[in-house]
């Protein structure tokens, strides 16, 4: 009986330890990982850098063109983004160059490499020199619109983020991040890695919100300026062939957004649910 009761208080003394400030098992924080440089992720960040200095003509797009690719076999992924869910991944090089962080020139000697956390990125890593970081994020939900038990990639979103080094380390918090929108995917990849500011973000994507608890897709109307003016988007030419089957199944009352301007554009909403029932009533 008495060795069973040390055996106890030994077991409980344990516990005790693991249970105070300082004697966690949880790590605090992570080492740097380097990445590969033919990984699925840096070749989108490094394709994003070298868009950067190319004019593209973009072509024509609309929602009627978006539902024909859907219609062509696209994937309508309604993507969803938690501002929390994030991670970092800066790139480092020991170029010379003082106008090295605005053309990349030597994009193919970088050294990139993830942080967990936004205070993690340092402004040298082994000797080189920081050059540009970005801020990704997970998607939180990722569901196929028109086939909800069709298999989906993982999702994530990228964007350039600026760091403040004081002593080494940077001091700027994460970015928010929290959008949603219909990406159109065409890809078999497992990982798809993608930015609303990417050059071609329009061809790819339908604008979605979170609006009153519910999930809508955002239909550019008309804008009225502070002088009384009102620039009317082109309803019909984007709704195309389904202008009547889109039309009545949006709400034009209920969404407006003001700018720093002074401009107020305004919108129509039309769910996701509808929306989807609308494109697979189409596929009939």
């Amino acid at each position: 009986c008495f060795m069973k009761r040390i055996i106890a208080f030994l077991l409980i003394l344990s516990l005790s330890l693991l249970l105070l400030p300082g004697c966690s098992r949880k790590k605090q924080a992570s080492d740097p990982v380097e990445l590969s440089s033919d990984s699925e992720l840096v070749c989108a960040l490094t394709k994003y850098l070298q868009d950067l200095s190319i004019d593209y003509e973009l072509p024509a797009t609309s929602t009627a063109i978006k539902i024909e690719e859907i219609k062509n076999g696209k994937q309508a992924l309604h993507v969803g983004f938690n501002k929390s869910e994030y991670y970092f991944v800066s790139a480092y090089c020991d170029s010379t160059h003082s106008y090295e962080a605005k053309d990349y020139c030597c994009l193919s000697n970088y050294t990139w490499v993830k942080f967990d956390k936004p205070n993690e990125i340092t402004e040298k890593y082994n000797d080189l020199s920081f050059v540009v970081a970005f801020q990704i994020n997970e998607a939180s939900f990722v569901t196929d619109i028109v086939s909800e038990d069709s298999a989906v990639p993982s999702i994530e979103h990228f964007q350039e983020y600026m760091p403040n080094f004081k002593n080494g380390l940077n001091t700027n918090s994460a970015l928010i991040f929290n959008d949603s929108f219909i990406y159109l995917n065409s890809s078999d990849d497992n990982d798809v890695f993608h930015s609303v500011f990417a050059y071609d973000n329009s061809l790819e994507t339908i604008p979605c919100i979170s609006f009153n608890g519910q999930y809508y897709i955002t239909i550019e109307l008309y804008t009225l300026y502070p002088d009384g003016r009102r620039s009317d988007h082109n309803v019909i030419s984007d709704f195309g062939i389904y202008y009547d089957a889109l039309t009545e199944i949006m709400d034009t009352n209920s969404y407006s957004v003001t700018d720093d301007k002074g401009r107020t554009n305004f919108y129509g909403l039309i769910e996701i649910d509808a929306f989807s029932n609308c494109i697979n009533f189409i596929f009939i």
